[in-house]
């Protein structure tokens, strides 16, 4: 799976046709005033929201080296590009079995890749060697 969260959005297809029940629930609830048409909008409202914040993310690629390098003065992550003069921190942290880097300032701070933890400080130590003006946050 592809994790990055640079305009694009990884949201199952399913949470999008839950949302749409459910604002359709509710607003035939307001203009019929059936309590049940009500009731099924909440509870399709609370399935979504368990979905987007109590699901941790999915790990993009075991391997981070396979989609995070720097080359020709450019730190890409996977489908994005950053002159690496600009990069000026890079966030590196673990939890729970998986490793995590985002570019808080960089991209909107919308950039995030999620993968092994193993890999953790090989990738930190690669980040130090190819970019050692960026500040590593742990």
């Amino acid at each position: 799976m592809h994790r990055l969260t640079l305009k694009r959005d990884n949201t199952p297809r399913w949470v999008y046709a839950i949302a749409i029940l459910a604002v359709c629930a509710l607003i035939g609830s307001f203009f019929s005033k059936s309590n049940l048409l009500f009731g099924l909008g909440m509870l399709t409202n609370l399935v979504i929201i368990w979905r987007l914040f109590f699901c941790s993310p999915e790990i993009n690629s075991a391997n981070p080296f396979a989609h995070i390098k720097v080359e020709q003065q450019e730190l890409i992550i996977g489908e994005a590009r950053f002159p690496v003069h600009e990069v000026r921190k890079v966030a590196i942290d673990r939890s729970d079995g998986k490793g995590l880097l985002q570019l808080p300032y960089n991209g909107g701070g919308q950039i995030q890749w999620v993968f092994d933890d193993r890999y953790s400080e090989e990738l930190k130590a690669y980040i130090r060697r190819t970019m050692p003006n960026a500040e590593i946050i742990d």
